[in-house]
């Protein structure tokens, strides 16, 4: 008897204990670096807004857990580590692969160079406007190229696919590709002439100064490419996962001031659909 007792008593200890791990969620945010960012505190502190206003409206706590890599963001997805967290598309597009739990509940709503609130974005291929040998895509052709990263969608694999679609294969047909692991250092190396071309985020170049996006020469402009998202794993149940998305879309815009997006919006149906 004694021991039935003390089995139901770690039972309903180990049930206690998870209730109370699942009233916790943990949002997981990138560390990277921007213009006004440069620090993981004042990464952190960019979401602190819209942490106490989901704590207030939800009536949970909610954690800040910052990821330092793309690699870091999927595993932690993957093995439900996060409740939900700010993930791009291609990241997500692995993750649930391995892992159906994992849902989009909210995209990201930015602005255009027109000012247009938009739910996508593009990708450009980008020279130099001082090499006039690199007038057009095809002159790319025997050129060295800088990427930002293998997993990136808009500095390597839509860049890749367009490509494709002009007969160029990147690893056949260019002299040489490098990968400078994110948008910064690949336009850098681009006007420091270390590259003949680079692959990158189109909106990146609106954040250069002046006087260097003069020197931009947009060989091409690869649109379409969905906003990244806020995704729930299976750390909520699809209940709360629909509670939570919710509330998202309603956050006001003001929360999102100090973030490199203007609001949250509903998934719009099969939208990420084509990455799967």
């Amino acid at each position: 008897m004694k021991k039935l007792g003390a089995t139901l008593f770690l039972v309903l200890s180990l049930w206690c204990s998870l209730d109370a791990g699942a009233s916790t969620l943990v949002f997981g945010v990138s560390l990277g670096r921007y213009p006004g960012v440069t620090s993981d505190q004042q990464a952190l502190a960019a979401y602190q807004p819209l942490v106490t206003w989901l704590e207030q409206k939800l009536q949970q706590k909610i954690v800040l857990s910052g990821y330092r890599s793309y690699a870091e963001l999927e595993k932690k997805l993957k093995d439900n580590i996060y409740s939900f967290a700010y993930t791009k598309v291609d990241v997500y597009a692995r993750v649930r692969r391995v892992n159906p739990t994992v849902q989009p509940i909210a995209v990201v709503v930015t602005r255009d160079a027109n000012g247009h609130e938009v739910n996508s974005y593009s990708s450009a291929i980008v020279s130099l406007k001082s090499n006039r040998a690199i007038q057009s895509v095809s002159d790319l052709k025997g050129k060295r190229i800088g990427f930002t990263n293998r997993i990136s969608a808009s500095g390597f694999i839509y860049p890749v696919q367009y490509l494709k679609t002009k007969g160029m294969d990147y690893q056949k047909d260019l002299a040489s590709h490098f990968f400078y692991g994110d948008d910064q250092p690949v336009i850098q190396a681009l006007l420091l002439k270390k590259i003949d071309a680079a692959a990158c985020w189109q909106g990146y170049l609106r954040l250069l100064p002046q006087s260097e996006q003069k020197k931009i020469n947009i060989l091409i402009s690869i649109p379409r490419i969905p906003n990244p998202m806020y995704a729930a794993s299976g750390r909520m149940s699809p209940a709360a996962q629909r509670r939570l998305a919710a509330v998202l879309v309603k956050a006001p815009a003001a929360l999102f001031s100090r973030l490199l997006y203007q609001r949250l919006a509903p998934v719009p149906e099969n939208f990420y659909a084509h990455v799967l």
